[in-house]
């Protein structure tokens, strides 16, 4: 069951018309040959007469905003006077009223991190055989937990030797989802996560993006067959998905669309809009939860439903600019309003 449908706003790194503040109409920015244009992914905030919200206006001035945001689809129209104007699509947010707003809050871009663990050798046994084995918890579709064991037979007593020996095993396997690396001197064997490629190559994966989760264990067999441990491994760095990366812009834009009507992603070659994201850049998120009013169809009751307002800055010197603006308009209005919210300045 749907319970929070959203709508993302996904800003490019273009320079807004310097002429485009508090006042404008939305008619005027649509004209793409006017004064004050709206560029495509150029985000901005109106007021409830659909002008743009002017830095610094309170709760008195509106009770309700949208957000908007110039589109890449341009079409020609005719006004009454018969006069052509070559217009921008705007893409326009649901009615943000004061009164309903539960939410608002920003997260700033966060870099994604591959977990990796860390050991270190002591002396080894000539002639002992030892099993570094890896056990993956990220790969649900298996019915087990799923591992990959690499043997080595010490053939002389120096950690370096085993080290060197692990790192070519564990590298060589084309298959393995980590990759090796060991110190010499430190006697420090590390093992970090690869990057999935079905999920990090591009725009148009099909799969969803999801990180290597592992925990790698290295032991010995004693004289009667069975494995001792040899060393521990201690976690040298914490799988982390990160905050506003691309991938997971592209994901949650992916999302967004089967609220725009896209919903068939079983037929092949499936008809989508174009991505709005950018690879390998990194966007800042502002988010506000929010109910919307209506009335029953009976006309009897007054319902709410809830709904969400994403809008990602892409990180720039433009997305920066456009993200500083946004928030002058946001701020102040968000702190006149019942709930008082606090500014959002972390972005």
């Amino acid at each position: 069951m749907i319970t929070k449908p959203f709508k993302l706003f996904i800003s490019k790194d273009v320079a807004r018309d310097t002429d485009i503040v508090g006042g404008i109409t939305l008619a005027a920015m649509i004209n793409t040959a006017g004064s004050t244009p709206l560029q495509d992914g150029d985000v901005v905030i109106l007021d409830k007469n659909m002008k743009v919200l002017t830095p610094g206006s309170t709760v008195a001035d509106t009770d309700t905003i949208y957000v908007a945001m110039g589109h890449s689809v341009t079409y020609t129209v005719v006004n009454e006077a018969g006069t052509s104007i070559a217009a921008r699509k705007i893409k326009l947010s649901d009615p943000i009223k004061a009164n309903y707003i539960k939410k608002y809050s920003g997260k700033v871009h966060a870099a994604k991190a591959e977990q990796a663990w860390t050991a270190t050798f002591t002396a080894t046994t000539v002639g002992r055989q030892y099993v570094l084995r890896i056990v993956y918890k990220d790969l649900y579709e298996h019915p087990g937990l799923y591992t990959q064991t690499y043997n080595y037979t010490a053939t002389a007593t120096d950690q370096d030797t085993m080290g060197a020996a692990l790192v070519a095993l564990v590298n060589g396997d084309s298959n393995c989802r980590v990759t090796a690396a060991y110190t010499a001197g430190s006697d420090a064997f590390v093992l970090t996560a690869k990057a999935i490629p079905g999920c990090t190559t591009g725009l148009s994966d099909i799969d969803e993006f999801h990180m290597v989760s592992f925990e790698p264990y290295i032991n010995y067999v004693d004289s009667n067959n069975n494995q001792q441990e040899f060393v521990d491994f201690t976690i040298a760095t914490n799988l982390s998905t990160g905050t506003g990366t691309w991938e997971l812009m592209r994901d949650l834009e992916k999302e967004a669309w089967a609220y725009e009507g896209v919903h068939n992603r079983t037929q092949f070659p499936v008809t989508v809009p174009d991505f709005r994201t950018v690879k390998s850049s990194n966007y800042n998120l502002l988010i506000i939860e929010h109910d919307i009013p209506y009335k029953t169809p009976n006309n009897l009751y007054s319902e709410t439903t809830q709904a969400k307002t994403i809008i990602a800055f892409i990180d720039g010197t433009n997305g920066d600019a456009q993200q500083a603006f946004v928030l002058s308009q946001l701020n102040p209005w968000m702190a006149s309003t019942p709930a008082g919210f606090a500014n959002v300045t972390s972005m």
